[in-house]
């Protein structure tokens, strides 16, 4: 299995679902829609596109509101916008990192597809490209080819055109079917011990290496997969990564510095939990893919509130030369998930605000940006190099302790500024 979904990765699958929403446009030319007003496609997408998700309660009410917010879509509606609205909705299923979502949705399209156009069509090959390609993205190499092979065979049926695909799902298929036999047939190393699974982690953070050099993940996996890691401790690994286990050790995060050139930090975690059917599993934490630099998750805690475990998240990034910052996030997790909440937050800590995602090309070159929501609270902060700055959280009384950097250009001196302020439980 390949390391889990990239930031790079999942802003290249939004060029992609343009390339599909074009491919609808062209499909829906010639064949009947019944007439929906506006607010009739969008409680038509909600109440039977969006059947049978999980945990995705915040993106389908981020999504409703911004829909209903969309004033030129709503001047300009036409029958072919529900569809719009779908591909829309999957959209921001992938950027809150819910990829099993979106799957789902994937599928309940391709009934769509058959049901309106048949079951040759090019949403229906579209449909099953971009399933092949989150498969692919999460280390499924069999599920992708499976479903490239799928999308192959309705692009060959389809009439040649700029949006037939066919050469490019087989191009995928060939790579794919080489990448799978490289795997299966290097030697993983999944027989090691413990013991020397964390010696030979560590050596990809002394001077001479990094976790991107190539055989990190031989070693990674096996040890994320582990059932004896979710609730062993490691001296070791400790020394090299930050490393923290919810309160309840349902969770547990693995989060490192990827060592890249320059100042400013940038991180790769990973949450490793039992599955719905009791077995070890991992993903890599969404939340580090939602802008051009990421996050160190550096503390866990946990409060409970209406029958449900919430997880306080301390967040570190480092920016340019003296600057850095440590950050928060509020969430619920179903199976390595997150659902983001900003409701506990006293007035004037959280400010609604978006981050910039950039889109990229096959070669990794950056051809556009766009903004999505963002949840997180930047707690304190430093451009001054003020290595005093920090918080800590109570989890009983839930207050937050923050040591932040009270400098100003006038008194440059590493000067602290000591608050307080505590969450408020409400729905």
């Amino acid at each position: 299995m390949l390391p889990l979904l990239t930031w790079k990765m999942k802003n290249y699958l939004s060029i992609l679902i343009v390339l599909l929403m074009f491919g609808l446009l062209i499909v829906g030319c010639g064949n009947h829609h019944s007439e929906q007003t506006y607010d009739e496609m969008l409680n038509d997408v909600v109440q039977n596109f969006n059947k049978g998700i999980i945990g995705g309660d915040s993106v389908l009410k981020n999504f409703v509101k911004k829909v209903k917010a969309d004033s030129v879509a709503r001047k300009y509606s036409n029958s072919a916008m529900k569809e719009e609205m779908m591909l829309n909705l999957i959209s921001d299923y992938i950027d809150a990192g819910q990829v099993d979502n979106a799957q789902h949705l994937y599928d309940n399209m391709l009934k769509y597809a058959e049901q309106e156009y048949g079951k040759v069509s090019q949403m229906a090959a579209m449909a099953y490209k971009e399933k092949a390609h989150l498969y692919e993205r999460v280390g499924d190499l069999d599920n992708a080819i499976q479903m490239m092979q799928k999308s192959a065979e309705v692009f060959e049926k389809l009439p040649k055109s700029s949006c037939n695909y066919y050469k490019d799902a087989n191009d995928f298929i060939g790579m794919w079917t080489e990448e799978r036999e490289i795997i299966k047939n290097h030697p993983i190393p999944k027989s090691l011990s413990l013991d020397s699974l964390e010696r030979k982690l560590c050596t990809y953070f002394d001077y001479e290496s990094s976790p991107k050099a190539a055989g990190f993940w031989d070693y990674m996996e096996p040890y994320l997969l582990n059932p004896q890691t979710l609730t062993q401790q490691s001296s070791l690994l400790d020394s090299v990564m930050e490393i923290h286990i919810t309160p309840d050790d349902k969770y547990k995060f693995y989060s490192y510095d990827r060592r890249e050139s320059g100042t400013i930090g940038y991180y790769t975690t990973y949450i490793q939990y039992k599955d719905s059917d009791e077995n070890i599993s991992y993903k890599e934490w969404q939340a580090n893919l939602r802008s051009d630099y990421s996050s160190l998750i550096c503390n866990v805690w946990q409060f409970k509130y209406a029958g449900k475990d919430y997880y306080v998240i301390k967040t570190f990034k480092q920016g340019m030369n003296c600057s850095w910052g440590y950050g928060m996030e509020i969430v619920t997790l179903k199976e390595g998930v997150p659902t983001y909440h900003t409701q506990f937050y006293p007035k004037g800590i959280y400010t609604p605000h978006e981050y910039k995602y950039f889109t990229f090309d096959e070669d990794g070159n950056i051809i556009g940006d766009y903004y999505a929501p963002a949840y997180d609270v930047a707690v304190c902060s430093t451009d001054n190099c003020n290595h005093n700055i920090n918080y800590t959280f109570d989890q009983k009384t839930l207050t937050v302790y923050v040591t932040d950097d009270a400098s100003t250009p006038d008194n440059p001196i590493k000067q602290v500024r000591k608050h307080s302020w505590r969450l408020i439980l409400r729905s």
